[in-house]
């Protein structure tokens, strides 16, 4: 009975490093996504504020 628990509990931190590792990675992404979210922000931003020109006919 005590080597099955035991073999359970290797089990669960296995798992549980498992999951550790895809949050890292996902958080990783998410970081990643952020600056490219404020670099897109960033350049919508320098857009708008861009003078535009007229062209008029003569």
């Amino acid at each position: 009975m005590l080597l099955k628990e035991h073999r359970k509990v290797q089990e669960l931190e296995a798992t549980l490093a498992q999951q550790q590792k895809g949050m890292e990675a996902l958080t990783a992404r998410l970081k990643m996504q952020a600056a490219q979210i404020q670099e897109v922000s960033a350049q919508f931003e320098m857009a708008k504020l861009a003078p535009r020109t007229v062209l008029t006919a003569r």
